[in-house]
C-alpha cells in the first residue's frame, strides 16, 4: 500500500538492479540458423559473444564473418580449465555498457576481458581467436629481408611497471567491478625493481570478465608483455607478408636468435622500397599453475537479513 511504500522508501523509490540473461547469440555449433534468431540461445562462451557484438556494427553482414573458425574458437572456449577451486571454461564473457559508451570502446574491452583478438581468415572475414600463452609465428622472416632493426631491452626501469593491479566483473561483489588481492603473487610484483625505482603500477581492467581466475590468467599475460623487450623492424617488400598477421618469428641478428613476436600493423615507405614492423617479444609464461599463481576471489557479499514489521 501507499503508507508501507512511504514507511519503507522514505527518501524515494532505490535504484533498481537485477542480473539477467542477455538476448541469445549465434552458434554455429549447434545447428542454428545464422539469419533466424529464433533459433539462437543463450550462451556467455567469449568467442560467440564478441562476435554477436561485432555483428551488432551496421556495416557488417553474416558473410563478414569466418563462423568455421569462430567454432573452433567457440570449443577451445569451452574446454574445462584448472583454477584455485575447480575447474571452470577457459573464457566466459558477461558485463554491461552503457548505450552511450562508443562501439569500438566497447569491442576492445570485450576482446580484453575474454583474452581474445580479432584477425582476418584468408577471404578477409573476421575470426574472433583466443590468445595462448604461447604463440606459433603466422609468418617467419628471415635475415636477408632484414635491411635495420632498432631494439630496446624492455621499457626503461622508471617506465616499466613492476606492480599489477587487475579487477573484474565480480559475481562474489553483486557484479561490482573488484578488485582481486594479488598479495604473494609471484608474477604480479617484481620487487628487486621496485627496490630499486619504487613503485610503477599496471591496472587491468576487465569488465566483461566474470571470473578471478580467468581475470589473472589474461592479466599476468598483459603484464608480461607490458614489461617485454621491443623493437622496430625495417624489411624490404618482403615485410608486407606480414600484413593482418598479428605473430612473427623476427631474427636479431646482434643476439643470433630469432623470437617469436607480436607485431602491430605494417609501414610501407614506397620511396625506399621499406616496409617498418613494430613489434614486442612474447614472453616466455610458464604453464598456469592455480595452486601457486592465483589468488582467491573476494569473499562474497554475505545476504543481507531483517526483519520488518509492515
Amino acid at each position: 500500500t501507499t503508507e508501507k511504500f512511504m514507511k519503507l522508501f522514505q527518501s524515494g523509490p532505490p535504484d533498481y538492479e537485477r542480473v539477467q540473461r542477455s538476448e541469445p547469440v549465434y552458434d554455429p555449433r549447434s545447428g542454428q540458423s545464422a539469419t533466424n534468431e529464433a533459433t539462437w540461445a543463450y550462451r556467455d562462451t567469449g568467442p560467440l559473444c564478441a562476435a554477436h557484438i561485432l555483428r551488432s556494427y551496421p556495416s557488417l553482414v553474416v558473410s563478414d564473418f569466418d563462423y568455421v573458425s569462430i567454432a573452433t574458437e567457440a570449443t577451445k572456449a569451452d574446454v574445462l580449465v584448472s583454477t584455485k577451486t575447480g575447474t571452470e571454461p577457459r573464457s566466459r564473457c558477461w558485463g554491461m555498457w552503457a548505450s552511450e559508451t562508443p562501439r569500438g570502446d566497447v569491442m576492445d574491452q570485450v576482446l580484453k576481458s575474454i583474452g581474445a583478438e580479432i584477425v582476418a581468415s584468408d577471404d578477409n572475414s573476421f575470426n574472433v581467436r583466443l590468445i595462448d600463452d604461447v604463440r606459433t609465428p603466422e609468418i617467419i622472416f628471415t635475415e636477408k629481408h632484414l635491411i635495420d632493426l632498432q631494439w630496446r631491452s624492455g621499457p626503461e626501469s622508471v617506465e616499466r611497471p613492476n606492480i599489477c593491479r587487475v579487477k573484474y566483473y565480480s559475481p562474489e561483489r553483486n557484479f561490482e567491478m573488484t578488485e582481486i588481492d594479488l598479495t604473494g603473487i609471484a608474477w604480479a610484483r617484481a620487487q628487486d625493481e621496485i627496490d630499486r625505482v619504487g613503485e610503477q603500477i599496471m591496472d587491468i581492467d576487465l569488465p566483461f570478465c566474470p571470473s578471478a581466475s580467468q581475470a589473472q590468467r589474461i592479466a599476468r599475460r598483459l603484464f608480461a608483455l607490458a614489461r617485454a623487450d621491443a623493437g622496430l623492424a625495417t624489411f624490404n617488400f618482403a615485410g608486407l607478408a606480414a600484413w593482418g598477421k598479428t605473430v612473427a618469428a623476427i631474427p636479431l641478428p646482434d643476439l643470433d636468435v630469432v623470437e617469436t613476436c607480436a607485431i602491430g600493423t605494417p609501414r610501407v615507405n614506397d620511396g625506399a622500397g621499406t616496409v617498418e614492423i613494430p613489434f614486442v617479444v612474447w614472453p616466455d609464461l610458464e604453464p598456469w599453475n592455480p595452486a601457486t599463481m592465483e589468488a582467491a576471489a573476494p569473499e562474497h557479499i554475505p545476504e543481507m537479513q531483517y526483519e520488518s514489521e509492515l
